[in-house]
């Protein structure tokens, strides 16, 4: 697969499609998680999304919200895609559903964030091709901090 999706959608986490999910992680990831990590994914939509190609779940997003003093900042956990749908735009369209949609609805979000290895150089330069940036106070042990802050 190489040329963009016809038709994708998404969907915010729900007990309903939780084991889409679940399936989407094992396979893009190799890792099973513990029951424990979606029972928690569960208590915090719409931070959790489901990119849909056609009707194939084929990415997940699952991010956090951490709040200090009167702001929030969304923490990016866990971007994944199943390899035959990777390079399709569907992890650009769930960044931005972070970016446009999350932010210009909950006011107080003034940032997002991602921890990536220092030696993945595609996750660096997909996020910096999302006007993510790096912060360098939080950046260290081998992880580079990308930030997007709200424009």
């Amino acid at each position: 697969m190489s040329a963009k999706p016809n038709r994708s959608t998404l969907s915010e986490l729900t007990h309903q499609n939780i084991n889409m999910f679940k399936v989407v992680v094992k396979n893009a990831e190799g890792t099973p998680r513990t029951q424990a990590y979606y029972d928690d994914l569960l208590k915090i939509r719409p931070f959790c999304q489901i990119a849909y190609c056609g009707d194939v779940p084929a990415s997940v997003l699952f991010s956090r919200p951490i709040t200090t003093d009167s702001t929030t900042q969304v923490v990016i956990e866990e971007l994944c895609t199943l390899p035959p749908f990777r390079r399709l735009g569907l992890g650009r369209e769930l960044i931005t559903y972070l970016k446009n949609d999350l932010m210009s609805k909950k006011e107080n979000v003034q940032a997002l964030s991602v921890s990536v290895s220092s030696s993945n150089e595609g996750a660096i330069a997909f996020f910096k091709a999302l006007e993510f940036v790096e912060d360098s106070d939080a950046s260290a042990d081998g992880k580079i901090v990308l930030k997007y802050l709200r424009k």
